[in-house]
């Protein structure tokens, strides 16, 4: 399976292979089979894929994490909009993470300045609203991929793939464990089965008389999806963060949405919402990959 990233008359800077598959071959990946099966293995022990997931950071005394990311190519993360509403400052870009209280981990983990005027805004996004809530960040210098740190494969809108309510999507963070909470240290993974659009508007029609974020209300003709159930949803500190359909032949991932806003965190009857990602597509070939 190709990356559905890189699109057919646009160049790019380098081949770019996007995240890695569990089958028995991938000749896309440039991987031996037993490198395969060791990769496989580590996720399934782990079951998170650490090596698409970035952290947005702030340097003060030490790193203040405040959102979530994604790489999708050597020089660009892909991230939510609102993630720099206000005063908040990005100074630092980790990659290769996974547990923030060990320094001993054996992949090491890379942290990368975002370049000059390098946090790139939707131009449709306007705070405080959450429509086209996405955002890019070029990084200060390419990264060197390893087997370990990947690009993400991005859903484009030529890609068929089951969406519909009840579907199971995967979220993956650092971000609080219960509305309140501390960060969590580690990566977290968490199952969120899809919501469709008419009971996910109807939900928070009745929590806010007058919602902000969403003053339209949240239908597919603003790019929005809702995942997630009691128990099972993304929180605090999870935004900026990939919303991920796992390929059933291939096992590659591919980006769906992006983490926008919620309700508490696994509030029955209310979903988190996330920005798809399809729907930007041209945009983000435009600026990424169009060279």
């Amino acid at each position: 399976m190709d990356c559905p990233t890189v699109m057919k008359n646009y160049r790019i800077k380098r081949p770019i292979i996007c995240d890695w598959g569990g089958g028995n071959e991938n000749p896309q990946t440039h991987l031996t089979r037993n490198e395969q099966e060791q990769l496989r293995q580590r996720r399934q022990h782990l079951q998170l894929s650490d090596h698409r997931s970035v952290l947005l950071g702030e340097r003060k005394t030490t790193n203040d994490w405040f959102c979530g990311g994604t790489l999708i190519s050597d020089d660009y993360v892909l991230t939510s909009a609102h993630c720099f509403e206000g005063d908040r400052r990005l100074d630092v870009i980790r990659l290769g993470e996974h547990d923030l209280n060990s320094d001993t981990e054996s992949v090491p983990v890379v942290d990368i300045s975002p370049a000059q005027d390098g946090i790139i805004i939707h131009p449709d996004f306007k705070s405080p609203a959450r429509y086209a809530d996405i955002a890019l960040i070029r990084l200060s210098k390419p990264v060197n991929f390893t087997k370990e740190i990947l690009p993400a494969c991005l859903h484009n809108s030529k890609q068929r793939l089951d969406l519909s309510p009840e579907t199971v999507l995967t979220f993956a963070g650092w971000g609080t464990v219960g509305y309140g909470q501390e960060l969590s240290p580690t990566l977290q993974e968490v199952k969120v089965p899809l919501v469709d659009l008419q009971s996910c508007n109807a939900a928070y029609s009745k929590i806010y008389r007058k919602v902000v974020q969403i003053p339209d209300g949240i239908t597919d003709r603003n790019y929005m999806l809702c995942a997630g159930k009691k128990g099972k949803d993304s929180c605090q500190g999870d935004s900026g963060g990939a919303l991920l359909y796992e390929d059933p032949k291939s096992s590659r991932f591919m980006v769906v949405g992006i983490s926008s806003f919620g309700y508490g965190c696994g509030v029955d009857g209310v979903p988190g919402v996330y920005t798809k990602v399809a729907p930007f597509q041209a945009w983000i070939n435009r600026i990424v990959f169009q060279r």
